[in-house]
């Protein structure tokens, strides 16, 4: 995994077994990843009350955030 590169504080994750979501609430960002060779595949900005991420959970369809606001 490259979580070095995209991510600068990886705190929460989430797989369905094909990708791997990493919450990154330095940055307000998701980041997604393969799970068969760990390369990049995407960025989803946060803002608002999804804003600092610090966990994640999907049922498949929809992706929650635990996003406790900067104090929190």
């Amino acid at each position: 995994m490259i979580l070095a590169t995209h991510n600068g504080d990886p705190y929460g994750a989430w797989s369905d077994g094909v990708t791997m979501w990493v919450s990154d609430p330095k940055r307000d960002e998701l980041r997604s990843y393969s799970m068969s060779t760990g390369d990049y595949l995407s960025t989803i900005s946060l803002a608002g009350p999804n804003a600092n991420a610090k966990s994640i959970w999907s049922g498949g369809v929809t992706m929650w955030v635990d996003a406790r606001g900067r104090n929190g």
